[in-house]
């Protein structure tokens, strides 16, 4: 069993669309996305699938999946 079944949505960030301007990095309650050379990364060990990062990023680079049940 994958350990993050519990988490319901699965945030994805779209680098095409991102335009850097870490709003995910700051506004993320649980500090799980850092700063790379292409751009944000989520540490999906530690994710909940709050979708903050999705309802701050004003440029729409961030998208949810929703987790599939075993």
């Amino acid at each position: 069993m994958k350990p993050w079944t519990w988490r319901v949505f699965t945030p994805y960030i779209i680098y095409e669309t991102c335009k850097k301007c870490h709003l995910c990095i700051d506004y993320c309650p649980e500090g799980v996305i850092t700063e790379s050379e292409k751009g944000p990364v989520i540490d999906y060990r530690l994710c909940k699938g709050c979708r903050v990062c999705v309802v701050e990023c004003p440029f729409e680079a961030i998208k949810v999946e929703r987790e599939e049940t075993e």
